[in-house]
Parts: structure tokens; sequence; C-alpha cells
């Protein structure tokens, strides 16, 4: 039996936690996430699985040797998620403003 996500959110768009993996952060598991993000950093291969909470604070991340091995290792983490996937390309004003911070 696969596992539904425990956030009412993601199980109201039919996305299910499939259980198939287990994030560790200092020794406890993070559960089930709210958030995702998929990131490529300008200069350098590979992307990243970034998982958040509902306030979109990174909880934890995965390197993958390219995105779409990333968008593949979260489709099996959170079956359905692919569908809802958006492009976002920050402009150069929000990369201003967050080195700002």
């Amino acid at each position: 039996m696969v596992p539904r996500c425990k956030n009412g959110q993601l199980d109201a768009l039919g996305i299910v936690a499939t259980g198939a993996t287990n994030q560790v952060v200092a020794g406890a598991s993070t559960g089930v996430v709210s958030r995702l993000a998929i990131a490529q950093y300008p200069v350098g291969a590979g992307g990243y699985l970034i998982y958040c909470d509902d306030s979109w604070r990174i909880v934890t991340d995965t390197w993958h040797e390219s995105v779409k091995a990333a968008e593949g290792q979260v489709e099996c983490e959170y079956s359905g998620v692919s569908r809802y996937w958006t492009i976002a390309v920050p402009s150069n004003n929000s990369l201003e403003r967050s080195r700002d911070r």
C-alpha cells in the first residue's frame, strides 16, 4: 500500500508520497514535505532537489547529475508531482535582492 501525503494540499492534488526514500537531517527523518523545488546554479552541472516546509524554508536538499535526474527522483518520491512543475527563471533584480540579504 502506498502512503498518502499527510499534507492536505498535496493529497488534494493527487500527489502521493511513495515512501521510496527517507531523508534524514541531524539524525531525524524529515517525513513528508509540503513544498519542493528543483534548482540549477548558472555555473556548473547538476541539479538540486530542494525539500521545503510550508513557508519555503529549506529542510534539506539532494544533488543530482542533471535537472532531468532530479525530476526523475522527485517523481519517484512524490508520484504525480511532475504535472505541477512550473519553470521560473530569476530576473537580475531578484538575484540582486537575494544577494543583499
